[in-house]
């Protein structure tokens, strides 16, 4: 795709209520994976907190990416992001999913 630099962080911090994965970086190719495997690891001890993935920090998303946060989505994962380009991102994403429940 010519990404100069593909890298991608991700970080969690712990409240009482809430487990929070602040992704950092570009969620392209190898990274698309990482984000799954961090989820599936992180989510596995909540101790009844909530789970969010934030991806406020995302310069760019493949549509392997895009992929990957709609399959979550599925399982109800939650996301937040205050950029507006990754907010648009979820919102699409969003009302895809809502588009294809009803259709089942």
């Amino acid at each position: 795709m010519g990404y100069k630099r593909s890298m991608l962080r991700i970080s969690i911090a712990d409240t009482p209520s809430r487990r929070t994965l602040l992704v950092e970086g570009t969620l392209i190719g190898v990274w698309v994976a990482e984000l799954g495997t961090t989820w599936r690891n992180t989510s596995q001890d909540l101790g009844g907190r909530k789970l969010v993935i934030d991806l406020t920090d995302v310069t760019a998303i493949s549509p392997e990416g895009e992929d990957a946060i709609f399959d979550l989505m599925k399982k109800a994962v939650n996301f937040s992001s205050s950029s507006v380009l990754t907010g648009h991102v979820l919102k699409q994403l969003a009302r895809k999913k809502q588009q294809e429940s009803r259709r089942r």
